[in-house]
């Protein structure tokens, strides 16, 4: 039998598969798709050569 606190529950296991995909796939999923749309958002600026910052006129 196993010693438990009294009114405790026992959750049930979480299979080797659930675990791999909580933490481990959608973390780098959300990394990934965070990092391609911070990417998207500056391929932009750039690919322009002309720049207020870097250009006087």
């Amino acid at each position: 039998m196993i010693n438990q606190e009294q009114g405790a529950v026992l959750d049930p296991k979480m299979s080797a598969t659930a675990i791999v995909v909580t933490y481990v796939l959608i973390p780098v999923a959300l990394f990934v798709g965070i990092s391609l749309f911070a990417y998207a958002t500056t391929i932009s600026k750039t690919e322009s050569e002309d720049s207020v910052l870097t250009h006087i006129k």
